[in-house]
């Protein structure tokens, strides 16, 4: 207890490296989640039924004001491609699919932030859902 216990693994596939349930008291992504709408709600499900009751969720993305997201050119399902930095896809997180997200995993939605930082000498503005699973 009090301890922090990283994963780490690419759940850009939609799942999680682990078969049996309740395994986890927190799921934390940041700007690590480019996958499209579909995948990110597969991917919901299989974080929902890894937590335990009470688990947190946290996950931090940019929003569409991040002058990144602004430069790139829009795909569909919720993604970007930025050919400035040779065809990165990125995610655009927006209130709306976080809501999504929560409403699938039945989790209640504790907050959703906007917040900006500096990055290499410009600024990125990002996107905060804090969710909690139902005890």
């Amino acid at each position: 207890m009090g301890r922090i216990m990283p994963v780490l693994y690419d759940i850009n596939l939609g799942s999680l490296p682990f078969k049996a349930g309740g395994n986890f008291d927190g799921f934390y992504a940041r700007s690590s989640l480019h996958v499209g709408d579909e995948r990110v709600l597969q991917l919901v499900k299989t974080i929902d039924r890894q937590l335990k009751p009470g688990g947190k969720v946290l996950v931090l993305g940019k929003s569409p004001n991040d002058r990144k997201i602004q430069r790139s050119k829009r795909l569909e399902d919720g993604l970007a491609v930025d050919y400035q930095e040779n065809g990165h896809i990125r995610r655009v997180w927006t209130p709306k699919f976080m809501k999504e997200m929560c409403r699938v995993a039945c989790w209640e939605l504790l907050s959703i932030d906007y917040n900006s930082e500096v990055i290499d000498n410009g600024v990125s503005e990002y996107i905060t859902m804090t969710a909690k699973k139902h005890e």
